[in-house]
């Protein structure tokens, strides 16, 4: 569950607000549509994932509001690039 959203930090201005629960976060490692994939889903995984994923780093999230998935950037996942 998010707690909080910081105005500077990757979440910002990507419709994700205190409340919301981030289900599951994705990452490729490497480049290329070849390169392995890691996926975590379960809540400490995620705070991990978006606290030690490095720069830059391109990061799906899938975000739930009151049960139900979100509308971000009209699809269910949001990329993010740290």
């Amino acid at each position: 569950v998010v707690d909080s959203v910081d105005d500077a930090g990757t979440l910002a201005g990507r419709d994700v607000r205190a409340g919301d629960v981030i289900t599951r976060a994705t990452w490729g490692e490497g480049a290329g549509p070849q390169a392995p994939a890691t996926v975590v889903a379960d809540g400490p995984g995620v705070i991990a994932a978006l606290a030690g994923c490095g720069w830059p780093t391109q990061m799906s999230l899938v975000v739930e509001r009151d049960g139900k998935a979100a509308d971000l950037i009209r699809a269910k996942s949001i990329d993010l690039f740290r």
